[in-house]
């Protein structure tokens, strides 16, 4: 009951909070307000495009949880996602025009290993050479980002057209819609899907279990015989893979090529979602749909009236400003 009762009290503080910066920066608050609240409600396409933007937030989120569990941080999702994408569009340019559902299969599967591979790398590392994640992922992001652009903007650019992108994949590659003409297509299940099957393996089988022992203290879970090895290097590997399939499905489901930058702020949205969800794959579906509705009814807003759409960026500070009060509060209460 005091965990609902929290959580409500958020909620109506998290609505004063957005009302009373529309307050400051609006000169009609009572009906930008409105348009930010009821705004990704009003028709189809804004509902679609709300449930679009949560499904590949639901993903990311899921998977930076899974390392948060086993007390790795892996900040390099916006290489992984990026860098995933460009490979699987490349695979699926390589692949015969009518490949349909097996093409489509198979650029998910290759754009997870994409991922997967440059998570693992810095699990081996911290593993190997005791060289903490957060730098190594931080650090590889940055070149692969760098590296991503120039292959897309200059290699595999497509001489046909004026935007720095590879060329699109063919109409079979492309995931069936939902609620047309909005950008909603089967991602929504295909991430809830991955949420729930992560949410079993974490909290009901015997591998989640030894991870969580392990993140909560390792030097227990070596006496226990955990390994320490595996519990490094997977939790990341799951964490890139999930980047990568998150790419993959935008590549699918929206972009249809890789265009330069088109993935931008979704592996940092991850660890906000994953904070929001204190780490429970299950939890990470309301959280990404709360953040979804932030950025959607920020667009509403800013069509409606004078709203810049950076102010989802000030709201969105402003959720993390309030899960790090509430995580130094339960510390302190701990102590």
């Amino acid at each position: 009951m005091s965990r609902l009762l929290h959580s409500l009290y958020l909620i109506v503080l998290f609505i004063v909070i957005i009302f009373t910066i529309l307050l400051l920066i609006s000169p009609e608050p009572v009906m930008a307000f409105e348009d930010f609240v009821t705004g990704p409600f009003s028709n189809i396409y804004n509902t679609g495009n709300l449930f679009a933007i949560a499904a590949i937030l639901i993903i990311c989120g899921t998977g930076v949880s899974i390392s948060f569990q086993a007390g790795l941080f892996n900040l390099g999702g916006e290489a992984q996602i990026y860098s995933s994408a460009l490979v699987g569009t490349l695979v699926g340019l390589a692949l015969p025009e009518g490949s349909g559902f097996f093409g489509i299969l198979v650029v998910i599967i290759i754009s997870m290993i994409t991922g997967a591979a440059i998570a693992t790398i810095s699990g081996f590392l911290r593993y190997r050479y005791h060289i903490h994640e957060l730098i190594s992922s931080f650090l590889l992001s940055g070149g692969l980002l760098s590296l991503t652009d120039f292959l897309i903007s200059n290699t595999f650019r497509d001489s046909k057209s004026f935007l720095q992108t590879t060329s699109k994949l063919p109409e079979s590659f492309y995931l069936p819609s939902i609620l047309p003409p909005s950008n909603l297509t089967i991602t929504i299940l295909i991430a809830c899907t991955v949420a729930c099957i992560l949410w079993f393996w974490l909290y009901k089988m015997a591998g989640g279990y030894e991870m969580r022992v392990f993140g909560l203290n390792k030097d227990f879970a070596e006496f226990g015989n955990i390994s320490s090895r595996r519990y490094t290097i997977l939790p990341l590997m799951i964490n890139g893979a999930c980047f990568g399939l998150a790419g993959a499905l935008m590549i699918l489901s929206t972009q249809h090529a890789a265009i330069v930058g088109f993935s931008a702020g979704y592996g940092w949205n991850g660890i906000v979602i994953a904070l929001i969800a204190a780490n429970n794959p299950i939890m990470t579906i309301p959280a990404a749909f709360l953040l979804a509705w932030v950025e959607t009814g920020t667009r509403t807003a800013m069509a409606g009236s004078s709203v810049s759409l950076e102010m989802s960026e000030v709201i969105r500070g402003m959720i993390l400003l309030m899960i790090t009060l509430r995580f130094f509060k339960n510390r302190r209460s701990r102590s």
